[in-house]
């Protein structure tokens, strides 16, 4: 069974040396509200902590309030009130929807 998937897909020249990255979330409707995307999410932020990246951002659906909580939980910032538009095809709508943008800012503890 597949819950979901998760991952880093790292900015600047492609590698990942540099110190920034995104990520996200995707998760199967039968997971949701059982803690994976949180638990996924921790995941993520101690992998960017390992490799030292200074700062990890993400996007979400304007909305999934749900997505919202669980970034700001895991120590993501809202970055405005400004929206942009992008295609989830997980929603079965090849219409853009509006996301909003987080950032973690990543230190070395």
């Amino acid at each position: 069974m597949l819950l979901g998937s998760t991952g880093l897909d790292f900015l600047g020249d492609g590698n990942k040396d540099c110190c920034c990255a995104w990520t996200g979330y995707v998760l199967a409707q039968d997971s949701w509200g059982q803690g994976y995307a949180t638990e996924a999410l921790e995941a993520i932020i101690m992998l960017a902590r390992h490799l030292q990246l200074k700062e990890l951002n993400a996007e979400c659906h304007a909305d999934n309030v749900v997505s919202q909580h669980i970034l700001t939980k895991c120590g993501f910032q809202r970055l405005d009130d400004k929206t942009r538009a992008i295609v989830f095809p997980n929603l079965g709508n090849e219409e853009p929807q509006p996301v909003l943008r987080f950032v973690h800012y990543l230190t070395q503890d």
